[in-house]
């Protein structure tokens, strides 16, 4: 009991802590001209809410900021205002680019975040560069960032002899928050500085405490305000033509759709999409993949089933929307209703041999402490079949660092579980994650890529801070993994263990070593009479670098020993020398051009020299020219080669290059001009010389209509 008194006693203390920030109406809508000189105007700095004593949380958690940083709030009827003034000793230093939207993590930023309903769920955020560009998401305690949120408002930047200033206005109409005169919302403050490795806030947040949102200062003197706009529409008209080689085949058509949107009650919002067009959507990237057993995670990237996903989200992934391939229709509501959080999607898909329905009903209820029990159920069925997933889950706040969750679904004919448990403190972070799925489970809209397989998964991390020093912090790191069957049979295991020396200008080095080994089943591999026990080994380094404005590379070095799992006809596998090379290379020839850069090699090789198994070489480059925040041209290339030694490899051979060009206008997220041509090319199989076996050009035009 006494435990109990003095723990409540803490957090007690630990929320009177955090300040409050009253805001108030504005006399005039501020302009970023008003802020040229890095001074409010005598009229802003008298009605509007100014904020300093920025705090760092790296890299030294709770010093003060090393850059002044002043922030003026304001609002009237229709917008709430935000005008960071951003302070810097080396101006020159600041990095700036005049990228696409959302493109802003290498620069130099500031950020808004609102939890307008005060629940330490979910908070709007807000990020706007130096040169104004924007980005937007959605922050949702326990699992970060959902970028995949996209709304309407303005903003601008400028750089100044002495730092830069930014200028927000965000509509409350893209913003969701309770019906009542007066509101309540978290806020909490940010400004990045990369070259520093240096993220500061306000109010302070610090490490020391598990959750972001229940560290936000109260934000009040919001009144009677509204979302005055309850409807959304954006049709679109699309063009395409295309030519597809072997055989000749010509085509083009013209196409047509919407997508709508209604807010009920400032609160719920219902999704609804006819014909949807994806054309814009960027090209998956290229994986290493050659050797994998079970189904890669490839990123959605579609906009209908981007948004709000995180209302859907579980420990258990058992909604993975690249599973509806081909719809022709969709619709989805979101939102809360008092401590309920709800979501439900459906939508058909017209891919494949059978057209199948598809559904899934998320409800959430909240519970104190930023705890809470839910449960969902989705649904694929097709030609009168229906497979069916039910699940029930909690997450339960153990104290201020320890985390729980657990998660209990069932299939028609099978069942899968999982235990998470979650440390996170200023010098220590563990994860325990323990996970059973059976050998009849399936989940046709989730990502569940093995069955029949208990896990054990644990990571551990450790951080030595050292102060004014260029090797900023020492992290030891150690990660395990034990796969069991449904009866007890080891199946594999790993352990790895490395050490991460991070540098200033956002750069390390982590060499690590891994050791494991496979136990291969006569299930897998027919001509297998016993177990087959494989022990494996990686060593490799990991090595990041932004070290200049222009440059930032990621560049990862490893070798061993490995499995190959995909021997020849009639070869049982066997264990072989194994190298991986990556390197990813962002550069910036001008503020307005970025290059983003990525070769992949991954190769297998007979360990007593008798031949090399396959190779799979990836290589990519995407250019993005930047004119000005709304027009844009990308251009992408992509080569895909897996060279395979038919003597000791049964993996299907393979050569692609692919270019795909895309001009954009976009004045703001639902009104855009998109213009685009894609081109494939794959050998020709007698002289492997390649030949253009498909062309594509297209055109589309959406508008958002607000109402």
């Amino acid at each position: 009991m006494r435990s109990l008194v003095l723990f409540s006693i803490l957090i007690a203390q630990t929320a009177a802590a955090v300040p409050d920030l009253n805001i108030a109406r504005v006399s005039r809508p501020p302009r970023l001209d008003d802020f040229a000189t890095m001074a409010a105007p005598p009229d802003l700095a008298s009605s509007m809410t100014h904020v300093t004593n920025f705090v760092q949380r790296d890299p030294i958690d709770g010093a003060p900021a090393s850059q002044r940083t002043e922030v003026y709030l304001g609002y009237d009827d229709a917008f709430l205002y935000a005008v960071f003034i951003c302070f810097d000793v080396q101006p020159s230093q600041v990095r700036a680019n005049m990228a696409r939207r959302e493109a802003v993590y290498d620069n130099d930023f500031v950020t808004l975040q609102f939890d307008t309903f005060r629940d330490q769920r979910r908070a709007y955020e807000f990020g706007v560069n130096p040169h104004g560009i924007q980005q937007d998401a959605i922050w949702v305690e326990g699992s970060g960032f959902d970028d995949t949120f996209d709304t309407v408002w303005d903003s601008a930047g400028r750089l100044t002899p002495n730092g830069y200033v930014v200028w927000m206005r965000i509509p409350f109409a893209s913003l969701r928050f309770p019906s009542a005169e007066r509101q309540s919302w978290g806020v909490l403050l940010t400004r990045d500085i990369p070259r520093l490795n240096e993220t500061v806030f306000y109010p302070p947040y610090t490490k020391k405490i598990s959750g972001r949102l229940n560290q936000m200062a109260t934000l009040s003197g919001l009144e009677n305000i509204s979302s005055p706009e309850k409807y959304q529409f954006i049709p679109y008209s699309a063009y395409r033509a295309t030519n597809v080689e072997a055989p000749l085949e010509s085509a083009s058509r013209g196409t047509a759709g919407i997508d709508f949107k209604s807010v009920v009650h400032d609160s719920v919002v219902l999704d609804a999409t006819a014909n949807p067009d994806f054309s814009q959507v960027e090209s998956d990237e290229l994986q290493n993949a050659a050797n994998a057993r079970f189904e890669l995670l490839v990123a959605e990237k579609r906009p209908f089933f981007l948004e709000n996903g995180s209302y859907f989200a579980t420990p258990i992934p058992l909604l993975f929307t690249r599973h509806i391939v081909d719809p022709q229709y969709g619709g989805r509501v979101t939102g809360k209703l008092g401590a309920f959080s709800i979501g439900a999607l459906a939508a058909d898909d017209e891919a494949g041999a059978r057209r199948t329905t598809n559904g899934v009903v998320r409800i959430n209820r909240e519970l104190p402490r930023q705890s809470s029990v839910g449960f969902l159920m989705t649904t694929r069925r097709a030609r009168g079949v229906a497979e069916d997933v039910l699940a029930a889950d909690t997450r339960v706040k153990l104290d201020e660092n320890w985390v729980s969750a657990l998660q209990i679904a069932k299939s028609n004919d099978g069942h899968a579980a999982m235990l998470q448990v979650n440390e996170s403190g200023s010098h220590t972070e563990f994860d325990l994650t323990v996970s059973e799925t059976s050998t009849d489970f399936r989940a046709p809209l989730g990502f569940v890529p093995r069955t029949n397989v208990r896990t054990w998964d644990q990571a551990f991390y450790y951080s030595i801070y050292r102060e004014n020093s260029i090797l900023q912090s020492i992290q030891p790191i150690n990660f395990t993994t034990v796969n069991w069957s449904d009866g007890n049979t080891l199946l594999d295991w790993i352990t790895a263990n490395g050490v991460q020396f991070n540098f200033t200008r956002r750069s390390y080095i982590r060499p690590y070593y891994e050791v494991g080994s496979d136990h291969v089943q006569p299930s897998d591999f027919p001509q297998l009479d016993r177990v087959l026990i494989k022990p494996f080994w990686h060593a490799g380094v990991a090595f990041d670098t932004n070290i200049t404005r222009q440059l930032s590379t990621h560049t990862l070095l490893e070798w061993g020993r490995d499995m190959n799992f995909f021997p020849a006809a009639g070869r049982i596998p066997e264990s072989e020398a194994k190298h991986r090379f990556g390197l990813t290379a962002t550069v910036h020839p001008t503020s307005r051009l970025t290059i983003d850069n990525t070769y992949l090699e991954q190769r297998f090789a007979a360990r007593d020299g008798a031949g090399r198994s396959f190779r799979n070489t990836i290589a990519r480059s995407k250019w993005n020219l930047q004119f000005d925040p709304r027009l844009s041209l990308r251009v992408i290339v992509q080569y895909d080669r897996l060279a395979v030694n038919r003597e000791r490899s049964s993996l299907t051979p393979r050569k692609n290059f692919n270019v795909d060009v895309l001009g954009v206008w976009l004045l703001h997220p639902g009104t855009a001009v998109y213009a685009g041509y894609n081109s494939n090319y794959r050998p020709d199989g007698i002289e492997q010389a390649f030949i253009n076996d498909r062309k594509a050009v297209f055109l589309k035009v959406s508008y958002l209509f607000r109402y």
